[in-house]
């Protein structure tokens, strides 16, 4: 992500390409101004001012996995709202397709060499285990998601 901090003294204007958790380092490091933006140390030679966040240049924003563009904490809740909605949606969709047997939505799709695809093969208990862990990851989000709503 790439962070832009302006130097109250000198005017020069500083890029911090870094990661989120390295710019929530700089917080512990260096405090908050006065305003309560992010600071560092002005790196231009012989000022010893602060360079403060400049929201000027626009919100820190990165693609993530998935390549979604998130730009703020609300803009990410609602978006992993609609998500979940859709899932749940598509879900009853699926089983309330007539008969007595539910409709497969990958029933013709096949994968000729899975392990090229990157795919590997593993035991039922890791199968199980790994689908304990992702019922436990969506009830994570999905109170992450309330949570951010509220705030």
């Amino acid at each position: 992500m790439i962070y832009h901090h302006t130097c109250k003294t000198c005017g020069q204007t500083t890029e911090l390409d870094i990661t989120i958790s390295e710019y929530d380092e700089v917080e512990e490091t260096f405090g908050l101004s006065e305003k309560g933006n992010r600071r560092v140390p002005c790196d231009v030679e012989g000022c010893d001012g602060w360079a403060e966040r400049d929201y000027d240049f626009g919100v820190a924003a990165g693609i993530v996995k998935g390549g979604t563009l998130y730009r703020t904490h609300r803009y990410r809740a609602g978006a992993e709202e609609e998500w979940m909605r859709n899932e749940v949606g598509n879900s009853r969709r699926i089983n309330n397709q007539g008969g007595s047997m539910p409709v497969r939505p990958y029933t013709n799709y096949s994968l000729k060499d899975p392990e090229a695809a990157g795919f590997k093969k593993t035991n039922m208990n890791t199968a199980k285990q790994r689908a304990e862990a992702a019922k436990k990851t969506v009830g994570d989000k999905w109170e992450n998601v309330q949570n951010a709503r509220k705030k």
